[in-house]
């Protein structure tokens, strides 16, 4: 009786080994991995196309430390804004971002139902520091107080002059 058992479970983990098995784990060693890893790196980003490609340049182009204020055409925080901005801050590591958008409250800091503007600053807490540059992924007008550094079809980097 005990070796009946034993032969059924032998058997049943077979089963459940073949059972799991999955075709792409042999399909895997002949994918073209630099395709792969394009494809897998572009993918957190396909709700925000150029995002990307505007927050590496942005990462080339500004120093560790920079205050950096991040604006999008998103109008509340639930709305995209809070998906466009945690991805700027996986980029951006070592910079800190300044959100346009009052996180807590779920509208802007500066007035609800407007259109996102970086012309009108939202206001920093008492002792906090203006932002040093203001990126736009997208088209926006830039703040009298900054000059664009960098400008392509995807955004524009600009640079506090005053």
């Amino acid at each position: 009786m005990e070796r009946i058992r034993r032969t059924l479970a032998v058997l049943a983990l077979a089963a459940l080994a073949a059972g799991s098995f999955q075709p792409f784990y042999l399909r895997i060693w002949r994918q073209d991995l630099r395709a792969l890893n394009a494809f897998l790196t572009e993918l957190p980003y396909r709700k925000v196309p150029g995002m990307r490609a505007l927050l590496v340049e942005v990462d080339r182009r500004t120093p560790l430390g920079a205050r950096i204020l991040f604006v999008t055409p998103h109008r509340s925080w639930e709305g995209g804004y809070d998906y466009a901005f945690r991805r700027a801050q996986y980029l951006l590591a070592g910079r800190e971002l300044v959100p346009m958008l009052d996180e807590g409250a779920g509208r802007r800091a500066q007035g609800a139902g407007e259109t996102p503007r970086p012309d009108v600053l939202p206001r920093p807490a008492p002792r906090a520091l203006p932002p040093d540059y203001v990126v736009c992924w997208s088209a926006c007008a830039m703040p009298p107080e900054f000059a664009v550094v960098w400008r392509d079809e995807h955004g524009t980097l600009a640079r506090r002059i005053r």
